[in-house]
């Protein structure tokens, strides 16, 4: 009765209909008007079964391979066969047409659905999807293509010439004696370094076809939003970290090497709205190495120096290794570890013995091999984290020490998990190993997350965690001024 009952109430909340291809969903509220109701079309079969069953004892194929690709609109699509005699298949989805290419010939479609595009030893081919003709570019050492939309192409040719080509439109610009070429994530944004005497870098606006350059270029890094272009350049010696409007070409000096010290930069980065920038300096005077963390905001003058106040005894033996900046650009989070020393030499005349311990947490066996899963990854993970605010003065906050990972960092929060490797799963504290806390970046409190919790995400305000609880089997929102 009572399992009876609980069916009941269990098809009243939900009732499947299935209707040859329609599905729909129906519960207590009315969410039909979200679903589209409407059978789905049958397309014709690119590849029929039987047909290929019957080529595959013609041809022996032993594998349709995982290279395929499908026109934007649809009406055409490519893919590999291995077998005898390997080769790449070009046919419409909509018609008999097909061209069979000899070999493993994994290409793509352009976006103007034009042509199939590959590369066979040192040519890129054009196969023309209307008439069948074959256009090659000799001669080719390598090419990428802009984003998914495969309107851009570049094409780096033996001579070190570069062809940067619209595939759609067929305008083309050259670039002679190029040492490296990319596209900015977006696909917006192409840029391209010269190996000549000022090292010149070039970067073109692909929807305006503007270009502007850069000389004395040792590194650069468009933005997650590429109308921001980090420069790092040394003319004569003097070094600079530039940050540049790449629309209109105009450089900010942020920072400039000092004269009576051999400094550089080490690394950089920027945040995710790409309005603030973090950097490390190394510095040697007087045969002392010295590494400090800048920080410059879009707008100001130049970069400034982050004064570490109040630093913990425990960082006087550690090294500055990185310093990155939280999207919202409120605070940096530095990363140090113990510097590396080298091991000194063993005494030739002494004994040679191991030495165990019965409560070492990974078993001697894989010590000695080496070979337990993660265990030289987890032996590595002795890093330090710390926060400071961007902007103005404040000390350092400790965060994660060794064996614990900090990653999500989202307003004045971050997500921090403990990780102990061990084989000593009897061990009453080696079941609780794995542990989630949730950690404030402005004063460093933990609020250990409760056992069973995982799959933590931040909501888009930063105020919640949507957590799931894989003891309850259940999705939960953490409210982060409320607690669970």
């Amino acid at each position: 009765m009572y399992k009876r009952k609980g069916m009941q109430y269990f098809l009243s909340w939900v009732v499947v209909i299935c209707c040859g291809t329609n599905l729909i969903a129906q519960t207590r509220h009315n969410y039909n008007k979200y679903i589209i109701d409407e059978s789905l079309t049958v397309g014709k079969r690119v590849i029929n079964l039987n047909t290929l069953d019957t080529v595959a004892r013609r041809d022996r194929i032993s594998d349709v391979s995982d290279f395929a690709a499908i026109s934007p609109d649809g009406n055409y699509c490519s893919f590999v066969i291995k077998g005898s005699e390997d080769y790449t298949s070009v046919q419409s989805t909509k018609s008999d047409w097909t061209r069979k290419l000899s070999g493993v010939r994994p290409g793509f479609f352009s976006g103007d659905n034009q042509y199939y595009i590959y590369q066979s030893g040192d040519s890129l081919c054009y196969l023309s999807l209307k008439k069948g003709a074959l256009t090659v570019i000799k001669d080719v050492v390598s090419y990428q293509s802009s984003d998914r939309r495969n309107e851009w192409l570049a094409i780096e040719l033996k001579n070190k010439t570069l062809l940067l080509r619209n595939i759609v439109t067929g305008i083309q610009k050259q670039f002679k004696d190029v040492s490296n070429y990319a596209f900015s994530k977006s696909g917006d944004w192409f840029s391209c370094q010269l190996n000549n005497e000022v090292k010149e870098l070039f970067t073109t606006q692909l929807s305006t076809w503007e270009t502007h350059s850069y000389q004395h270029v040792k590194r650069y890094r468009f933005g997650e939003n590429p109308r921001v272009l980090i420069l790092e350049t040394d003319e004569g010696g003097e070094k600079k970290l530039q940050w540049v409007n790449s629309l209109s070409g105009k450089k900010t000096i942020v920072w400039t090497s000092a004269n009576n010290e051999e400094s550089s930069v080490i690394s950089y980065s920027m945040n995710q709205s790409t309005t603030g920038l973090v950097f490390i300096i190394q510095s040697v005077l007087n045969d002392k190495i010295k590494r400090s963390v800048w920080y410059y905001r879009e707008g100001m003058l130049k970069a400034v120096e982050k004064e570490f106040h109040n630093i913990p005894g425990m960082m006087e033996q550690l090294e500055i290794t990185e310093a990155t900046v939280t999207d919202n650009g409120r605070y940096i989070i530095v990363s140090m570890h113990e510097p590396t020393m080298a091991a000194p030499a063993p005494n030739q005349d002494a004994v040679k013995v191991d030495v165990w311990n019965y409560k070492d947490t990974i078993l001697m066996s894989s010590q000695l091999l080496g070979d337990a899963p993660g265990l030289n990854d987890w032996l590595k993970q002795k890093v330090f984290k710390f926060s400071l605010p961007s902007e103005g003065e404040g000390s350092l906050t400790y965060l994660s020490g060794a064996y614990e990972q900090l990653f999500m960092p989202e307003g004045d929060y971050a997500l921090l998990g403990t990780d102990v490797g061990t084989d000593r799963f009897w061990e009453n504290w080696a079941s609780g190993k794995s542990a989630q806390f949730l950690i404030s970046l402005r004063n460093g409190k933990r609020n250990c997350l409760r056992e069973g919790i995982t799959f933590t995400r931040f909501s888009p305000d930063g105020s919640w965690l949507l957590c799931y609880d894989s003891k309850m089997g259940q999705y939960l929102r953490y409210d982060i001024d409320v607690g669970l």
